[in-house]
């Protein structure tokens, strides 16, 4: 008796397979009547088998069968199933030929459906049927096709089903049968696709390294970012070298222009650059699908998409074996290339992909919105891009005067101007924060004419750089072409995004909720008219974005402060000076006054000073309100009404304080004429101008001419320095700390006792050490530190217990020394902690292992590791 079997993904094609079996099964009767059995079609149901061949992996077809009939179809090599159908079918045709010399015929590939890659070499060897002269419609269209139409195809059909059994005959009926495999499962034996794979991998790889052009579209120079999660304040940021570190889902969150697209392709580039399966999170290769709004490829199709010219060398399945095992990092980008409204589609196509493939690391760069919040749990790292430090931004105009055309020289003295008119200027300092923007700084700068370029320009490109794509370099290359039906007109997004600014300068933030946006942006918001306006300022504009649920946010203060001013100047000057006031007297910065008098014509000028003038009294915020309208008055100038004015109220101020250094520096030279005799006396002359970059205005401007006025050069900003870690020694020291404002760390010495809940209430604790206490066994409760984000423990040798951690909001975690008895156990319960190091010596870790999402990096004196390593 002869037996086959079949080899099939099931789907929605049962009853065409169970079709074409059945007409198969006629024509073995009619060749070789009572010979052929069908595994699956025995009396007993249960193929022939007795109630001792348990089919526990679903292979019995495999072994036990004469010929594997394999219905191939696109899908159908990347099941995993069939992997192991293969091994089992080619270590018998192996070992037959190695004890007769002749191969048997234990596979029979058909193409049930047209395959758009090739098949892969273990299945195109045992293929007979592609030499025989078999109609065209079965090569085209699959034998499916033939099927579902077989009375409009009875001959070609019948000559496809004819030729399948008469191999199906040849197969069973030769000289040689197959040989049982040696053993009843297919656990060990080697992937029989695995050198098609590895050979089309490598040129993949090389494909993409020429290829792939995932940036911003700014100017040509990598500077390093951090990014830190939603919710958690910039000291728990992380190198993009440790982004892996948060887990393999990541959403990378940052405005347009934040240069997001560029860390997703330093990632892609990282994977390809180190030896394959040495790259972030073990990958090999990169498979960044390209977003359209029509519908997102099929895993079949992805390397169609990334890469057509390589499709014919495709093997079949590729694609779907690599994401299954977790070696192709999936890099979404391109997400604000298509209207907001149309990404559910593609969230949902990337959410379904990847239940599919668990294993699958994948980092999405977003604007945030649309994004399926609700969907994301804690499978799902939510990050975002921190904006550049100071440090950072002159990286940056170093790489850009290098490798910019032209003239060097110029380029490095235009770098070096913009680096010194950025120690005094916060405005400008915190618009160099996003590459957008600093790109457009960059070029003004660049292009301006010899000598310190105009404040005003630099401020106007660095908005029109954020403006995007319209005045800057968007992050994707997006066709100017008419702008469709039912969107805002510019001037309707210039002028919402105008009142948002407003809203959020009065309040000081650049974080607003969701009702409040919905109100400033129509002032009759109606729903989902109100969204889609929102939609098109993230989309079109790139200044705001969502960074979390309910929420949209400016891309940073001083983009919002230069729109608001604009806006506040087209209002007037008596909405201007409500703004202003309101800002500042919060406890907020000046700057939103000093950016509207710049923009208020002569005419309305004195009025909006007159107005803050009028504002100002008794307290800091008075006294901080005096000196922002003097230093407005300084830089803008103004008559000579308001300037006696000015000067007869800081005559009653009183000796200037370290705390007025800044604002007087940043009126310029022009103060020296307003302050009093001491107050100007106090003050050392220093080298350089204002702000401004060249002559200050006049403070005052009479009716019909200017009077000169002295000029006083700018004193440097003193630098802000962070306070140092606060030591605690006693109980008394700590509930000390609880009266006082943010203290972001906390040195714990010595033995001091449980400390209840008086950790909980420190505000702003990030980082806690804990050191020399001999007698602690288990960590103090720490489920009341809401931003605590850092633990180090040092000198505690009887520490066991880490129930405390496991349930803290803790990511970064060093216990030195990481004694052998520690019970790990509870962190793999840990919601936040990403990593923990057992320190014994302060070199190297000489082991990383895993708990659950935890990071073990064990650090052993000597390479010696005193606790079993899992493997």
């Amino acid at each position: 008796m002869a037996t086959y079997a079949v080899s099939y993904v099931e789907g929605d094609s049962e009853a065409w397979v169970a079709q074409f079996l059945a007409d198969l099964q006629r024509e073995l009767d009619r060749l070789a009547p009572g010979i052929f059995t069908r595994l699956g079609d025995a009396p007993n149901g249960r193929d022939g088998r007795t109630a001792g061949d348990a089919d526990e992996d679903g292979l019995h077809g495999a072994r036990t069968a004469d010929v594997l009939l394999a219905l191939c179809s696109p899908g159908y090599f990347g099941d995993p199933r069939v992997g192991r159908e293969w091994a089992v079918a080619v270590q018998r045709r192996t070992l037959g030929r190695a004890r007769t010399g002749v191969a048997p015929q234990t596979v029979l590939p058909v193409r049930w459906e047209p395959l758009p890659q090739r098949l892969p070499s273990a299945a195109a060897e045992a293929d007979p049927l592609s030499a025989r002269d078999l109609p065209a419609a079965y090569r085209q269209d699959g034998l499916a096709q033939l099927t579902m139409q077989a009375p409009r195809l009875r001959t070609a059909y019948g000559e496809v089903v004819a030729a399948v059994a008469g191999q199906l005959f040849t197969a069973a009926t030769g000289p040689v049968a197959p040989p049982l495999p040696p053993d009843h499962t297919a656990a060990g034996l080697p992937d029989v696709f695995a050198a098609d794979d590895a050979a089309f991998t490598r040129r993949f790889r090389a494909h993409l390294r020429d290829a792939l052009t995932l940036s911003d579209g700014g100017p040509p120079v990598d500077v390093p970012r951090r990014a830190a999660p939603v919710g958690a304040g910039s000291g728990a940021a992380l190198l993009r070298e440790q982004l892996p570190d948060l887990g393999r889902r990541i959403v990378l969150l940052g405005p347009r222009g934040s240069g997001r697209r560029r860390e997703l392709g330093w990632l892609a580039r990282a994977v390809l650059e180190e030896e394959p399966g040495c790259g972030p999170w073990g990958c090999e290769v990169v498979l960044p699908p390209v977003v359209r709004p029509g519908g997102m490829p099929a895993v079949v199709d992805l390397v169609q998409a990334v890469a057509p010219r390589l499709r014919a060398l495709e093997p079949a399945g590729w694609a779907a074996r690599q994401l299954r095992s977790g070696r192709a990092l999936m890099a979404l980008g391109g997400l604000e290339a298509i209207r907001a409204r149309d990404r559910g589609a593609v969230w949902e196509w990337l959410l379904r992909l990847l239940e599919e493939y668990p294993r699958t690391p994948c980092v999405v760069a977003s604007d945030g919105v649309r994004l399926p919040w609700h969907r994301l749990d804690g499978s799902y790292a939510l990050v975002r891009l921190e904006p550049w430090t100071a440090e950072e931004s002159r990286a940056f105009l170093g790489l850009a005067a290098r490798s910019a055309p032209g003239d060097r020289d110029g380029h490095d003295r235009a770098a070096r101007g913009l680096a010194a008119l950025l120690e005094h200027d916060p405005v400008l300092r915190d618009l160099m924060a996003w590459p957008a923007s600093a790109t457009g700084i960059w070029s003004a700068a660049r292009t301006a004419d010899p000598g310190p370029p105009d404040r005003q320009r630099l401020l106007d490109a660095a908005v029109s750089a954020a403006w995007l794509p319209d005045g800057g370099p968007a992050e994707t290359a997006e066709s100017a072409g008419p702008r469709p039906s039912g969107q805002a007109a510019e001037s309707a997004l210039r002028a919402a995004v105008g009142r948002l600014a407003v809203v959020a300068a009065r309040a000081d933030r650049t974080s607003l909720p969701w009702e409040a946006v919905a109100g400033a942006a129509d002032r009759r918001p109606t729903g989902e008219q109100s969204w889609d306006l929102l939609e098109e300022l993230a989309e079109r504009p790139g200044v705001m974005y969502q960074p979390e649920p309910s929420r949209l946010a400016f891309a940073h203060a001083a983009l919002r402060d230069c729109l608001a001013a604009a806006e506040l100047a087209r209002r007037g000057a008596a909405e201007a000076v409500d703004a202003a006031v309101a800002q500042q007297t919060g406890g907020g910065s000046p700057e939103l006054a000093l950016l509207v008098v710049g923009m208020l014509p002569p005419g309305d000028r004195d009025a909006f000073l007159t107005g803050l003038l009028d504002h100002h009294g008794a307290g800091t915020g008075g006294r901080a309100l005096l000196l922002t309208t003097a230093a407005a008055a300084a830089m803008a100038g103004c008559g000579e009404a308001v300037a006696d004015r000015l000067r007869a109220a800081l005559r009653g101020l009183g000796p200037l304080e370290s705390a007025d250094l800044p604002l007087v520096a940043r009126g310029g030279s022009g103060m020296r004429d307003l302050l009093p005799p001491g107050g100007a006396a106090a003050l050392p002359p220093a080298a350089g101008t204002g702000t401004g970059g060249g002559a200050a205005p006049p403070v005052r401007a009479a009716a019909g001419a200017v009077r000169p006025v002295r000029r006083l050069p700018a004193r440097p900003v003193p630098a802000l320095r962070h306070p140092g870690p606060r030591e605690v020694r006693s109980r008394g020291d700590l509930e000390g700390l609880t009266g006082l404002g943010h203290t972001g760390e906390v040195h714990w010495l010595g033995p001091i006792g449980d400390p209840g809940p008086l950790l909980g209430s420190v505000r702003g604790l990030r980082s806690l050490l804990i050191d020399g206490d001999p007698g602690l066994t288990a960590l103090p409760d720490l489920s009341g530190c809401r931003t605590l984000r850092t633990l180090t423990v040092r000198g505690c040798p009887e520490l066991r217990d880490l129930t405390a951690l496991a349930a803290s909001e803790v990511v970064f975690a060093e216990l030195e020394p990481g004694t052998p008895h520690l019970d790990l156990d509870p962190l793999r319960r840990a919601p936040w902690l990403r990593r923990l190091d057992l320190v014994r010596d302060r070199g190297a870790p000489v082991s990383v292992w895993y708990l659950g999402r935890v990071e073990v990096r064990v650090h052993a004196r000597g390479g010696v590791v005193d606790r079993p390593v899992p493997v």
